[in-house]
């Protein structure tokens, strides 16, 4: 089927604001096949240029270069069709690829160093000012650890302008400061941004990151308490690099906040067999390392760490978890010393390995792992009750251990054990548990059970990229909302609703979200109700507003420091 102009630009502008990376990395191929199809050659590369921002959403970074180099190839045999403004934007997109082609040890020095004379050449021959060559050269002199290099064009960056009035180039200051250990430095520079007297277009949330450990170690524990709040409350609200993800984990670990970490490992690592940047793998499976390594020092290292998709990972604990990914980290880093020549990745990685506790920073009253002793001779249906109660308040641990405690009930609660065990696994098989499970309340008439069932059941669907089947059964549980007489299940129902509708009805996601207030409110006990909705559906807000929002800014796809990169 043939397409003309005006439809396949109509086209590429709806892809770009289609919502879900995959979704979108298709419909732009489309475009990009049917206009170098139809011979339109503006077109091809203006889609070819969204199509690379999407794979690098999409954590395929290495699908973006081939992508640009036909971009600059057509640029260069065609150059009177293209306008100054449009010249100056493929060139801006050239240091960003030279940057990402940094990221790859396979790539050689020798080629991103032609890669920057030709780039650097194109600036000149335009009059343009060389500022963001120099921050291109000080980037790759970062990332193969020649730091009079980095020192020097940093230098020379600042003679050229410096830092936009832009919170990456702000966060690029931060970091500089952080990454050579200038604790006190970094936290004058960053000072007015913590206390929001500064602010930027959009959360500061690597600025909050960066500084974490560093708040640590000057004991200003408070600020470190406020900043890690703010950006576990904005990173999933965006795409982040895994890095920031990394460094938030890395902070639990060495801050006594395990479990807080954990629940963060849980949320990241269903990308991250898909990332294929190596400085960002290298990144995260240090931080995941470090977390996994104070977890086994805690005598944890057989507990079990799940995420979603684990696939063959579905019973991985601790210790195992710990030596896979020091393991990546190690790997990672010395292919990037072996290409750079020196030792300085190796280093850097097992330096966080090596690293002690900087203190306890308490984050939160249930980022703490609970030990609450469990009084003896508790009868079964007290012990279920318990696990339960724990699991609603989120202390999954806790829950677990009433568990152990209860061992194998008597046949009628037998349901009941099962579908707590099918909660805190949440693996491939507790799906089909769960719908097993919500036919046996059924059968004996215990319907509040089997409408929680339906509602873990659809949530369980979601989170394993089946929303279109968790839709029909959540719906007509909605609209029983009115009749329910236990106002707690009703607003469990109608959160679940707005959970499995929000991406494709925001309007009827958002009004089932006021109604499960109203529900909550009635309930008797609201607060309760609210945490247990929360609890039980919160972890499908964090695994799924990660990587679904499309850009809107063709900057924040363009430069390796953005968070609309995996």
């Amino acid at each position: 089927m043939s397409h003309n102009e005006p439809e396949l630009w109509a086209a590429l502008e709806a892809a770009q604001a289609t919502e879900g990376h995959e979704a979108q990395q298709a419909q732009l191929e489309d475009v990009v096949r049917h206009a170098d199809a139809g011979g339109f050659s503006r077109l091809a590369f203006a889609a070819r240029r969204a199509l690379a921002s999407a794979y690098c959403v999409g954590r395929q970074w290495d699908r973006a270069f081939p992508l640009f180099s036909r971009c600059l190839s057509e640029h260069d045999a065609r150059k009177r069709e293209f306008s100054p403004a449009e010249e100056a934007s493929l060139r801006s997109w050239y240091c960003w690829i030279i940057q990402s082609m940094a990221e790859f040890p396979a790539i050689s020095l020798p080629q991103i160093y032609a890669a920057l004379d030709d780039v650097e050449q194109r600036y000149r021959a335009a009059g343009q000012n060389l500022r963001e060559v120099y921050e291109t050269r000080r980037s790759v002199a970062h990332i193969a650890a020649d730091w009079q290099q980095e020192e020097h064009y940093f230098r020379q960056w600042m003679a050229a302008g410096g830092p936009g009035p832009g919170l990456w180039d702000f966060a690029l200051q931060v970091d500089r400061l952080t990454d050579r250990g200038a604790d006190a430095a970094a936290y004058e520079l960053a000072a007015p941004v913590l206390a929001g007297a500064r602010t930027f277009g959009g959360p500061p949330v690597p600025v909050w990151i960066d500084m974490l450990l560093p708040l640590a170690r000057l004991g200003r524990h408070a600020e470190a308490r406020q900043a890690f709040r703010g950006a576990r409350r904005n990173i999933f609200r965006d795409v982040y690099r895994f890095e920031y993800s990394g460094k938030l984990i890395e902070f639990c670990a060495l801050t006594g906040n395990l479990d807080a970490g954990l629940d963060l490992v849980s949320a990241m690592m269903w990308g991250f067999d898909t990332l294929n940047r190596p400085t960002g793998r290298m990144d995260f499976a240090a931080s995941v390392a470090v977390q996994m390594q104070q977890m086994v020092g805690a005598g944890r290292g057989d507990e079990p760490v799940r995420w979603s998709k684990q696939d063959q990972d579905e019973h991985v604990t601790a210790a195992q978890l710990l030596e896979r990914m020091r393991g990546i980290a190690l790997d990672l880093a010395a292919q990037f010393d072996a290409r750079n020549g020196t030792t300085a990745q190796g280093d850097r990685v097992r330096a966080r390995l090596a690293a002690r506790p900087v203190g306890r920073v308490r984050v939160g009253s249930v980022n703490f792992r609970v030990r609450l002793p469990i009084p003896p001779g508790l009868p079964a249906e007290d012990l279920l009750s318990r696990a339960e109660w724990h699991l609603d308040r989120g202390q999954r641990q806790v829950a677990h251990d009433h568990l152990r405690a209860l061992g194998q009930p008597p046949p009628h609660l037998a349901a009941r054990r099962s579908h707590l065990l099918a909660l805190l696994d949440g693996g491939a098989d507790a799906g089909p548990e769960m719908s097993r499970l919500a036919e046996e309340y059924q059968a004996a008439d215990d319907q509040t059970r089997m409408l929680l069932c339906y509602c873990d059941l659809a949530m369980w669907m979601v989170d394993h990229d089946r929303p279109d089947a968790a839709l029909p059964s959540i719906t007509t549980l909605h609209e029983l909302t009115p009749k329910l007489p236990d106002q707690r299940t009703a607003a469990l129902i109608e959160f679940t609703f707005a959970c499995v509708v929000m991406p494709s009805d925001a309007d009827a996601g958002d009004k089932a979200l006021a109604d499960a207030a109203h529900h909550a409110a009635n309930s008797g006990d609201p607060t309760s109700s609210r945490r247990s909705c929360a609890t039980r559906c919160t972890g499908h807000w964090s695994r799924t507003s990660h990587p679904s929002r499309p850009s809107r800014s063709p900057r924040r796809c363009a430069t390796p420091r953005s968070p609309r990169a995996g």
